[in-house]
């Protein structure tokens, strides 16, 4: 019995293993499919990675194969295709009842940054066919549309919806006036642009989306449908503004470092060879007032009292020519 009850439970731990393991893998594969779209560099998509169809009746959700027609979206090929459809005997139940056919292809892409980081401005670009038909008798409302939806993914929020071409048509003139109408447009290689701010730091997904719907307010046939192709999907991300400002405002504090530095590093310098100078100076006044103290001894001390004064002559040479003294002389000339 504990052998059964051992069994069991390593069976139940290896199922556990096996379920995280799948999740883990399929986090991995839905991650590795995600394209980064770097600050000012623009990605062109090849290929979309997914798609989805859906069709409702009001709010309901419904199978589409309820209606006439196809609503399909194929990736490897970039085509959705829509259509709102109903027959005549069908129209007596949606009387009144709106009915909606939704393809969309779609690609995720992740803007780098900070978490929540800045708002950067971001254009997609496509070009794409479209082949729309709407046709209908009776008191009707029929419309076609193809868009381009941003959705947030980290913030699991709608950002923009656009619509790059939409056809609408209406036969409730008149209460007791009924009509019948047909348009068919076909377009080739047109080009779209949708202009978006994007925060820095999340996750997106862009999605190619077509959409068909019809209502009837009377008996009679409805036919909205709808088909189209994205040829070349690109996106670009812009300069995030606020960071060159930060950046900017950063080089300019550098810059004006690098100004005080040098400044300050030359007032050292002036100031060093000032305080040189000056000690220079104070040294060649220092001699110049020993020589003024010796100068001012010499005035102030008389003749025969100064050191080295008067000049005695050599009284052992007899034939010493020095001249007489001065008061010898006086002498001499009182005698005459």
């Amino acid at each position: 019995m504990s052998q059964i009850l051992i069994t069991r439970s390593v069976g139940r731990h290896c199922s556990i293993f096996l379920v995280s393991a799948l999740l883990y893998l399929t986090c991995l594969a839905s991650v590795s499919a995600e394209t980064t779209v770097p600050i000012n560099e623009t990605v062109t998509f090849s290929v979309a990675e997914n798609g989805q169809a859906s069709c409702r009746e009001g709010s309901t959700s419904v199978m589409c194969s309820n209606f006439l027609g196809e609503t399909a979206a194929r990736p490897s090929t970039r085509e959705v295709e829509t259509s709102a459809r109903i027959g005549n005997l069908q129209s007596i139940g949606y009387i009144g009842k709106p009915i909606y056919s939704t393809a969309s292809v779609y690609n995720d892409f992740f803007v780098p940054g900070p978490p929540d980081g800045n708002m950067v401005d971001v254009q997609i670009t496509v070009q794409y066919d479209f082949t729309g038909n709407i046709a209908g008798a009776g008191l009707y409302a029929m419309s076609n549309s193809l868009a381009l939806r941003v959705q947030d993914r980290t913030a699991n929020a709608l950002v923009a919806r656009q619509d790059l071409i939409s056809m609408d048509r209406q036969g409730d003139q008149g209460v007791t006036d009924v009509s019948g109408a047909q348009e068919r447009r076909v377009l080739m290689g047109e080009v779209g642009h949708v202009l978006v701010k994007l925060r820095r730091g999340h996750h997106y997904r862009l999605h190619f989306e077509l959409e068909s719907s019809a209502s009837t307010f009377a008996v009679g046939s409805m036919r909205a449908d709808a088909f189209a192709k994205w040829n070349r999907l690109s996106v670009n991300v812009g300069e995030d503004e606020v960071e060159l400002l930060g950046i900017h405002d950063q080089e300019v504090k550098a810059a004006l470092l690098g100004v005080q530095s040098t400044l300050l590093s030359a007032l050292a310098k002036h100031d060093t060879d000032i305080k040189a100078e000056l000690a220079a100076l104070k040294n060649q006044l220092s001699g110049i007032e020993e020589d003024l103290a010796e100068i001012k001894t010499l005035l102030l001390t008389p003749q025969g009292l100064r050191e080295g004064f008067p000049i005695v002559p050599n009284q052992g040479n007899s034939k010493s020519t020095s001249t007489p003294a001065p008061a010898a002389k006086s002498n001499s000339k009182a005698k005459k």
